[in-house]
């Protein structure tokens, strides 16, 4: 399960790391398909707790996305938010003020909506 837990808070990196590799192919790869019932925001949080400079990898990630329509996780003064934004009847705003638990929020939205293109 860690492993699990690894690769997916690795994506981000892995992605511009490995450049022949979508989110999608990443995210199969991590096995996460297979432990969607075990991935949880306190796994993913735990994780970060131990590795925090994948934190950054995930906001570059967010602030890099091109879409028109999905989730963000940024910084703003002292809090950090998780959105969703693109489709009115859908945004959705959450703060935080541990960046380990917006991140692990958004983690877990992110890679749940990535999931849907990989089945």
């Amino acid at each position: 399960m860690s492993n699990v837990i690894s690769k997916l808070c690795s994506m981000p990196r892995d992605f511009h790391l490995l450049k022949n590799k979508s989110m999608v192919q990443l995210l199969i790869e991590s096995g996460y398909l297979n432990e969607i019932p075990l991935v949880t925001i306190e796994t993913i949080w735990t994780y970060l707790a131990e590795n925090p400079d994948l934190i950054i990898d995930w906001e570059n990630y967010s602030s890099d996305k091109r879409v028109s329509e999905g989730w963000y996780f940024l910084k703003r003064g002292s809090d950090w938010i998780v959105g969703y934004a693109g489709n009115p009847s859908l945004e959705q705003r959450l703060v935080f003020s541990s960046k380990f638990e917006a991140c692990a929020e958004f983690i877990l939205r992110e890679v749940s909506g990535i999931a849907e293109h990989a089945k």
